[in-house]
């Protein structure tokens, strides 16, 4: 069995075993950091630090064209290089063009129909091997507000786990609530309603909407009513979704939960506007559900919804594919053990500490959040096990890690796993 060892970093649990990493930047030191320049033409303050470490560019008048320009990325040794940051587009709808620019190359650009907030990926295998340096462009007059954190550029991410929708609504039958949900309205308002998705650039024809009435509401969209929605053969639970949450800062809560649980929320705190969303459902697995979206507030915000899809990893690859992990204790040795390889195949687990995804790649959604690291290569016995056993700090309590892996030989996927240091 593999020995490696685990760091109490959060940036990196797993001390020299993570994929390589060519260019790296979280604005803790500043905005322009050191080696970065800013081009700005003028008419505002451009590029500034948001006061947490983050590189901002907030809605200023007059017509802005303003770009935060990197240092030198060498991606000398690499094949198939992918860039992830975090990427908060506050007034989307306002956007008129964010973009990323590799070289002279546009890669990237948001507008005020795609204006998500949400980690970003970009594909950079045509670079790799080259030195280049990546642009940050912001355009607007009075728009929108962005923020851009932890630039990343390393290895690619393994293939993801097959992922299956069990439910999904769009709203497309013009009813709200649509046929086998149900509302619950505790009578101060009309509750939730049907809504015109393009007002708000979070899909195409019908959406709902909770508006920001007077009175205190609290009113929920329901399907699966009485826990009626049959997950018990499924596992990876998750369920994804477009939103729009306008006046933000009014927001008292939005709440996704299930059987009554609160497994997701908003506040005033959190990024208004359009963005993607997505909830690990995963401590419901194997069971009877029901889901709910619950506005709560008076005079509040405005929430919106649309494309609402339930999905599950159905236990992985399937095939008996098996990762396990053990005794993930600070101060301890935890075991990472894989099964029902092929004999002599190539396994590669991989990891997040961002979080359970989805993450789109070209073979589906990962359950694992950019960035996804990989730990070093095993290669199965003639009983198709492997395994790696990991020093775990007394320093790393409390950090999740959410872990999965993949038999190179047959391109099959592992269930993925969620776990916290003990």
């Amino acid at each position: 069995m593999l020995r490696t060892s685990l760091i109490a970093a959060v940036v990196a649990l797993f001390a020299g075993s993570a994929s390589a990493q060519y260019f790296s930047e979280d604005f803790s030191s500043g905005v322009p950091p050191t080696g970065w320049t800013e081009n700005n033409n003028g008419n505002s303050a451009g590029w500034e630090d948001d006061g947490t470490g983050q590189a901002w560019h907030d809605d200023y008048t007059g017509m802005n064209v303003n770009s935060l320009d990197s240092s030198v990325a060498d991606l000398t040794g690499s094949t198939a290089p992918a860039l992830t940051w975090d990427n908060t587009n506050t007034f989307a709808t306002w956007t008129l063009a964010n973009k990323v620019y590799v070289d002279a190359d546009l890669v990237w650009a948001q507008g005020a129909a795609n204006g998500a907030s949400g980690p970003q990926t970009v594909d950079m295998t045509a670079y790799a091997g080259m030195q280049v340096t990546l642009s940050f462009l912001y355009e607007g007059d009075y728009a929108n507000d962005w923020k851009v954190d932890n630039v990343l550029i390393d290895a690619a991410a393994p293939p993801p786990p097959p992922s299956v929708t069990i439910l999904f609504e769009d709203f497309e039958s013009g009813l709200c609530p649509p046929p086998g949900w149900v509302e619950n309205n505790n009578g101060n308002s009309d509750g939730w309603e049907l809504w015109n998705a393009a007002d708000s650039h979070i899909g195409q024809g019908h959406a709902v909407i909770h508006d920001d009435y007077n009175g205190y509401n609290l009113n929920s969209l329901i399907v699966g009513a009485g826990g009626t929605i049959d997950a018990t053969n499924e596992t990876g639970l998750h369920v994804e979704w477009l939103q729009d949450n306008h006046f933000p800062t009014w927001c008292f809560r939005n709440s996704v939960l299930v059987n009554g649980t609160e497994e997701w929320f908003q506040d005033a705190t959190s990024v208004g506007s359009v963005s993607a969303q997505a909830a690990d459902l995963s401590a419901h697995d194997g069971t009877m559900i029901e889901l709910e979206f619950l506005y709560e507030g008076d005079y509040a915000n405005e929430w919106m919804l649309d494309n609402i899809d339930l999905r599950a990893t159905d236990g992985g690859g399937g095939g008996g594919f098996t990762l396990a992990v053990a005794g993930l204790v600070a101060g301890g040795s935890a075991d990472l053990s894989l099964s029902g390889a092929g004999a002599g195949a190539t396994c590669i687990m991989a990891y997040s500490l961002a979080g359970g995804g989805p993450t789109s790649t070209s073979v589906g959604d990962v359950d694992l959040s950019m960035p996804i690291n990989r730990l070093p290569a095993l290669t199965a016995d003639a009983n198709g096990d492997a395994g790696m056993s990991v020093s775990v700090p007394s320093g790393a309590a409390g950090v999740s890690v959410w872990i999965q892996a993949v038999d190179m030989s047959t391109s099959t996927l592992s269930n993925s796993v969620a776990e916290t240091v003990g």
